[in-house]
């Protein structure tokens, strides 16, 4: 046979294997130029590819799977959307939903960072619309998916890790995945997003983990967090620890800046006992203006249920030298021999000179 018939038959070989390969593999091709769209494509235009996707699910919810190993976040976010509008048509109930989960999570690795992100959302969403009676078949699932993760789970996930630690701690054998949910808590309290943080000073509250002081340091000096949600957070996980959060630390967030960060804070200080008066008269102690705190020494002297001593410890410290003096006028007028030590402190140690007189004048007068 001449040489050009051979490549003739060559070529048209190639040819008729190229048309069978194709369309033994169409539905493939045409799964993977739809799933790829899911990119670029707004909510309408991912309704309509969903709709198109859905003539191959089977193929597709594997193609949109492997998505997720793509760096491209918007395309993980459209590839789960489509999954879970797909898993999810039955109320959380479809079994491969499940499945799906579990085969993402074995290839953990292999995803992107925005993946790892949509394979928790979707991990998260999928358990949540699961009835609540059959939710426990989730936690085998959810606590590998927690501990492969902890060690370095993108920001992005973190909210719905979050979520799940705290399903896993409250479950019967939640001690278990104690290490993971406060490795966890603790990238959370460090996230740059405030309703991260009410997520994990949430977790990181919860007495199994051991990290109260690290919630506690959201709510002191340089570390003071400046979201309103994560303070009142706080607040209301640690309000009934005198331990983690003493009086002290709790009285100024009377003044804060938020109305529900004061009301916690009352709420606290009256959970620990403190009449209504009592912390009326400490929100006054730590008021702003001197002027208002002048009128608590006087306050506290008719209050015989108040330790004494210890109040007059703090007003005696008071930034104010009209606070001190306010202190040594109603020390001296009480004339009460049990108290005056403390015109004799503030008599030697003040570091106003007009304090110190006034503690003086009060000494003499109540030793003639």
């Amino acid at each position: 046979m001449p040489r050009r018939g051979l490549w003739f038959l060559l070529i048209l070989a190639l040819i008729l294997a190229g048309g069978l390969f194709a369309w033994t593999e169409r539905q493939s091709i045409i799964v993977w130029y739809y799933a790829r769209q899911l990119g670029t494509a707004d909510a309408a235009e991912r309704q309509r590819l969903a709709q198109q996707l859905a003539a191959w699910e089977p193929l597709a919810i594997a193609r949109l799977a492997r998505q997720l190993e793509s760096a491209d976040a918007e395309l993980c976010a459209g590839s789960t959307d489509v999954l879970l509008g797909w898993l999810t048509r039955r109320g959380g109930g479809d079994p491969r939903g499940e499945h799906v989960a579990s085969v993402l999570v074995q290839r953990w690795d292999r995803l992107s960072p925005p993946g790892q992100a949509q394979t928790c959302r979707l991990v998260r969403e999928l358990q949540a619309r699961t009835v609540r009676d059959q939710q426990t078949k989730w936690q085998p699932l959810v606590g590998t998916l927690l501990k492969v993760a902890a060690p370095s789970a993108p920001d992005e996930a973190l909210p719905f890790l979050l979520h799940l630690g705290w399903m896993m701690i409250e479950a019967p054998e939640g001690a278990a995945h104690g290490p993971a949910c406060r490795q966890l808590a603790l990238a959370g309290l460090k996230s740059q997003v405030a309703a991260t943080r009410v997520l994990a000073v949430r977790l990181a509250a919860h007495p199994s983990l051991e990290a109260g002081q690290e919630v506690a340091a959201r709510l002191k000096g340089p570390a003071l967090d400046s979201a309103p949600e994560v303070r009142a957070m706080a607040i209301a996980v640690l309000g009934h620890s005198d331990h983690l959060l003493p009086t002290d630390d709790l009285l100024p967030f009377l003044h804060d800046a938020d109305d529900e960060v004061r009301l916690l804070a009352e709420q606290a200080l009256r959970g620990r006992g403190l009449s209504q008066p009592q912390v009326q008269l400490g929100k006054l102690m730590l008021h702003p203006d001197a002027a208002m705190r002048v009128r608590v020494p006087g306050q506290v002297l008719e209050m015989p249920e108040l330790d004494v001593n210890l109040w007059l410890s703090r007003l005696t410290k008071d930034p104010a030298p009209a606070v001190r003096a306010a202190v040594a006028r109603a020390v001296g007028d009480a004339a009460e021999p049990s108290l005056r030590p403390w015109l004799e402190r503030l008599a030697e140690h003040d570091p106003n000179p007009t304090v110190q007189q006034l503690a003086r004048y009060y000494l003499q007068m109540t030793a003639n």
